[in-house]
């Protein structure tokens, strides 16, 4: 993936939080850095990134988002802040040399 990503950018990336990734069930990352989940990992990981420069304010006026993975973040925008399928953004526009991280509450598995 570190190959993919300085790759033809930019990218926005939906990055979770140390706490999403403890709030896995256990075993769940063990599970899959298994050789036999490498594809699996790999498209997880693809859908929480996006092709272009999403900023919090373009994302509030948008529905959906497609992943690299093909997959569709559903996006919420309301009062209490935005939601990229149903997990709060916590850290907005956080500029990098290929692109924008955005830090969610929640990992991203297969939906």
């Amino acid at each position: 993936m570190v190959d993919y990503l300085k790759g033809a950018g930019p990218f926005t990336v939906f990055m979770p939080t140390d706490q999403a990734f403890e709030a896995l069930a256990p075993g769940t990352i063990q599970e899959l850095q298994k050789p036999e989940n490498h594809e699996r990992l790999k498209n997880i990981l693809k859908g929480h990134i996006a092709k272009g420069l999403h900023s919090s304010s373009e994302l509030k006026s948008m529905q959906a988002l497609e992943t690299e993975s093909g997959r569709k973040l559903m996006i919420e925008s309301s009062g209490s802040g935005l939601k990229i399928n149903n997990a709060m953004l916590l850290g907005r526009d956080i500029v990098c040399t290929n692109g924008l991280i955005h830090a969610i509450e929640a990992v991203q598995l297969d939906y």
